[in-house]
């Protein structure tokens, strides 16, 4: 026995699809002459359904009304209290239709959340014994398995609960795998990340210069000049002396003093890299390298306490030049909160180390 016979207009037979298929979509059986058996005789088979199906689904339009055949079809309809009503087209219905409420379906193009079909759906559902039939259609396309949960908890007993529990199965099972996938990744990512820095640490230790095991004298009377001429170091001396007393400026390698003998430029970028620096991506400062300069000498403090002294050189295409004991060059530069550290080649920004600035 089909559930809902659809009767209408033959020359509007196209719409007649649309309607069954969207009624098939939610597993109700559907008849329309479009599948009329070849060995019945045509009204027989109609007179068959319309008195055996549990509603009627008469598509009322400016032809229907017209029609004989379908005002027959629909007083079945309407005397077995089968009979459903919906306007296809705007119309006049004649008695005694019109005093049977009909749904407006004229604008209707298949979207389920529509007024009159929804209206529509859930007459047919309850004339059928499926009174979820309206709420299904609006869920049909959801990807949330909640919806589909609520649905099938709802109605139980409807033909389609049971897939709608897989359907909700299904879509919680994948919501879950996206869910650890993603999980997954940035525990990956993580662990990437802080391998990367401590391959960037252990490279940084790598480039840096061993501590000097002697550190570079940079006083005069420290490494006094050779005694095998005497007759200079007396005119050296007079000379010295000379310069001391008109007002000149020696330099505190011979006084002993504390004044930078660096280029006021020099000294101003030197002094502004003094501070702790951690390296970059690093959070712990605790392991940070101390840089202070004294008169013309950088020295870089290690986490473990080794001391790294190097002369200052003066600056090069942007950055302060230094020299360690074995004659290797680095470069230091800061930008903002950032130290930049090349060792051995100034143009190795590949080779680059970069910290981060300790909060005092």
């Amino acid at each position: 026995m089909s559930e809902v016979f659809i009767s209408y207009k033959q020359d509007e037979r196209e719409k007649m699809r649309v309607i069954a298929s969207a009624l098939r979509a939610l597993k109700v059986e559907v008849w329309f002459d479009e599948r009329l058996s070849p060995d019945k005789p045509f009204t027989e088979e109609i007179e068959d359904v319309a008195n055996n199906c549990r509603a009627q689904l008469v598509c009322w339009s400016p032809a229907a009304v017209k029609s004989e055949w379908v005002r027959g079809e629909a007083e079945v309809g309407r005397q077995r209290g089968t009979l459903v009503q919906a306007m296809i087209e705007p119309c006049t219905l004649s008695p005694p239709f019109n005093v049977i409420h009909a749904e407006n379906i004229s604008e209707w193009r298949g979207q389920p959340e529509h007024t009159g079909w929804q209206k529509l759906l859930d007459t047919i559902g309850r004339k059928i014994g499926r009174p979820g039939l309206a709420e299904l259609a609006l869920i049909q396309g959801s990807p949330v398995a909640d919806d589909w949960k609520k649905w099938a908890s709802k109605y139980p007993t409807d033909v389609c609960a049971e897939e709608a529990w897989e359907k909700a199965e299904t879509l919680h099972l994948n919501a879950e795998r996206d869910r650890l996938k993603k999980e997954w990744q940035g525990a990956r990512k993580k662990a990437e990340e802080e391998e990367a820095r401590r391959r960037a640490a252990e490279e940084a230790r790598r480039r840096a210069p061993p501590p000097n095991a002697q550190p570079q004298q940079h006083y005069a009377l420290e490494n006094p000049p050779p005694r095998s001429n005497p007759a200079g170091l007396i005119v050296g001396g007079i000379v010295a002396v000379g310069l001391v007393a008109a007002g000149v400026y020696f330099g505190p390698r011979l006084l002993g003093g504390n004044a930078n003998a660096l280029a006021p430029e020099v000294a101003s970028f030197a002094n502004d890299l003094e501070g702790s620096w951690r390296i970059e991506g690093s959070t712990d400062c605790a392991a940070a390298y101390d840089l202070r300069v004294t008169d013309d000498e950088l020295a870089l403090v290690g986490p473990d306490g080794s001391p790294q002294r190097e002369a200052i050189q003066g600056m090069t295409q942007g950055w302060l030049h230094t020299q360690g004991g074995n004659e290797v060059s680095s470069y230091f530069q800061r930008r903002g909160r950032v130290l930049a550290y090349r060792y051995g080649d100034i143009d190795d920004d590949a080779g680059e180390t970069r910290f981060e600035r300790c909060e005092q």
